[in-house]
């Protein structure tokens, strides 16, 4: 996607949290959150609810997670971990 220079993404039941890099210090307006919610969508359809940020240490966070499944690591430790960061994140996410 334009804007967009690299995104992690974690699907948890039937919620998708995204961070995303983006490019040449761009924001994250309504309209380019609105595209990524749609692409999500587009790529999975149980995805209800997609919550995206580019919060700097949201983004570290959600690499180090992706990498970690990626590498195989345990993830029944990583689950109470996500879910708080998660949760200050989007505190409004069900």
């Amino acid at each position: 996607m334009d804007d967009v220079k690299g995104a992690s993404v974690i699907v948890t039941d039937n919620n998708a949290y995204v961070a995303v890099n983006l490019t040449n210090d761009k924001n994250l307006t309504n309209d380019l959150e609105k595209k990524i919610v749609d692409q999500v969508k587009k790529h999975d359809q149980g995805a209800d609810n997609v919550y995206v940020s580019a919060n700097p240490d949201f983004v570290k966070s959600m690499k180090g997670y992706v990498n970690d499944i990626q590498n195989g690591k345990p993830i029944s430790g990583l689950f109470n971990e996500f879910g708080d960061m998660a949760q200050r994140m989007f505190p409004d996410a069900k």
